[in-house]
């Protein structure tokens, strides 16, 4: 568990300095969060439930403060805009306890579902 927990954290942290580093659009920083940092962060999530809701925050509060930073918005914009949906005037970006909870749930259902 803590051993998943670090690879984690060096996840995070590498694709936070991967931002840092780089001249990205608005656009394209939305796309590196969508299909970079939830994809590969999230994904052992599933399976690793032990996973505070305080630990997940941990894990994507640098990255966020980094891609509101190349989105052109304030890192100390209010987190429930951040994570509200789109159509509520929200930022819709996704939100890594969320994530880990519909991941959980997600397998569960495929493996209840899976013939034996």
């Amino acid at each position: 568990q803590r051993e998943q927990y670090r690879r984690l954290e060096r996840k995070s942290t590498a694709h936070t300095r991967a931002l840092i580093n780089s001249q990205v659009t608005p656009a394209q920083a939305k796309l590196h969060n969508r299909l970079c940092f939830i994809t590969s962060v999230s994904y052992p999530t599933a399976v690793c439930h032990l996973y505070s809701e305080r630990q997940l925050d941990n894990l994507q509060k640098p990255y966020i403060n980094v891609l509101l930073n190349k989105m052109k918005f304030s890192r100390k914009y209010d987190r429930r805009i951040v994570f509200g949906p789109i159509e509520n005037g929200g930022l819709g970006r996704l939100d890594m306890r969320v994530e880990a909870g519909l991941a959980a749930i997600e397998t569960i259902v495929r493996t209840l579902w899976t013939p034996q």
